[in-house]
């Protein structure tokens, strides 16, 4: 699991072979921030789990299997996904461009719900 506590903290990228991995972004605070940040995976499942209010650019590219993003599931091969979701507060809250790629397996983005 990777869990930056601070912005400053995100590494430009994370990567992994297989297996399961967890991007966990809940205690990052966001507000007057602007990060990009790219996660590979070769096969396994990634989840990157969100704070609320963060804007977020994101790119997901599933060359075989799921992709699970805000709530909407897309299954199959080369499930390529971009979409933009500003969080529960809309647009403001920082911004996150997140960029995902994964080989085979399951890719989940979830924002926290508290």
């Amino acid at each position: 699991m990777w869990r930056p506590v601070a912005a400053s903290q995100i590494g430009p990228d994370y990567q992994r072979q297989y297996g399961d991995a967890t991007l966990d972004l809940r205690d990052v605070n966001f507000d007057g921030q602007k990060v990009s940040t790219d996660v590979n995976m070769a096969t396994g499942s990634l989840r990157v789990l969100l704070p609320k209010t963060v804007d977020v650019q994101l790119t997901s590219k599933v060359a075989a299997g799921s992709a699970q993003l805000f709530g909407r599931e897309n299954s199959g091969v080369n499930v390529d996904t971009q979409l933009q979701d500003n969080g529960t507060d809309g647009p403001g809250g920082g911004s996150l461009t997140l960029s995902v790629s994964m080989g085979a397996g399951e890719v989940e983005i979830i924002r926290e719900t508290s």
